[in-house]
C-alpha cells in the first residue's frame, strides 16, 4: 500500500534527479549518486504507482490534499488530479522530462537563448523611453512581458521538445479532450 513515504521518496528522487537538494545530507547524497542509480531509484518508486489502481492514487492524493490550500481545487478540477495520476503511472513522463537536466549542450543553448531574450528585451522595448501615464506603462509592461515570456517558452519547447512530448500527449488526451 502506498504512503505519505512513498510520495516523499518519489520527490525526493525527483529532486536529486534535477539537482535540487533540500538538506546538507541529501546534497552529499545526491553528489555520490550516479544517474543511473538515481533512474533505477525512481523506477522502484514509480513502479509502486504503475501497480495501484488509478483510483486508488486519486484516493490517496485526495486524503494527502485534506487541510491544504488546494484541496478545494482538486474537488472543483478533477481533470488536474487525472493528469497527476496518469503522469505518475506512464512509464516514460517523468523520466523523459528529468532527462533535460543531464542534457549540459542543449542547457547552455537555452541558457545563451534566455540571454539573448533579455537583451532582446532592452533593444526592443526598454531603449525607447517614450513618455507614458500611469495605464500605458502597465499595458506596455505587460505586453513586454508577454512578448518575451512566450519567446522563452517557444525556445525551451523547441530545444527539449523530444523529453517533453509524453507529458504533453498525456496533457492533451487528459485535459483537452
Amino acid at each position: 500500500m502506498i504512503n505519505r513515504d512513498h510520495i516523499l521518496r518519489l520527490y525526493f528522487v525527483i529532486g536529486l534527479l534535477v539537482g535540487v537538494a533540500f538538506s546538507n545530507d541529501l546534497r552529499a547524497q545526491s553528489k555520490e549518486a550516479s544517474p543511473n542509480s538515481l533512474d533505477d531509484e525512481l523506477n522502484q518508486t514509480l513502479k509502486v504507482f504503475r501497480e495501484l489502481d488509478s483510483n486508488q492514487i486519486k484516493e490517496m492524493m485526495f486524503a494527502n490534499s485534506k487541510g491544504q490550500p488546494y484541496e478545494q481545487y482538486l474537488k472543483k478540477n478533477p481533470k488536474i488530479l487525472d493528469f497527476a495520476v496518469r503522469v505518475m503511472q506512464d512509464k516514460s513522463a517523468i523520466p523523459s522530462v528529468l532527462k533535460i537536466s543531464r542534457d549540459k549542450t542543449r542547457l547552455i543553448y537555452f541558457g545563451l537563448t534566455i540571454l539573448g531574450t533579455i537583451i532582446f528585451g532592452y533593444v526592443a522595448f526598454d531603449a525607447s523611453k517614450k513618455k507614458r501615464n500611469a495605464f500605458g506603462r502597465i499595458l506596455y509592461g505587460l505586453k513586454k512581458f508577454l512578448i518575451l515570456t512566450t519567446l522563452r517558452f517557444i525556445a525551451f519547447c523547441g530545444f527539449f521538445y523530444k523529453d517533453l512530448t509524453p507529458i504533453w500527449n498525456i496533457f492533451v488526451d487528459v485535459l483537452l479532450k
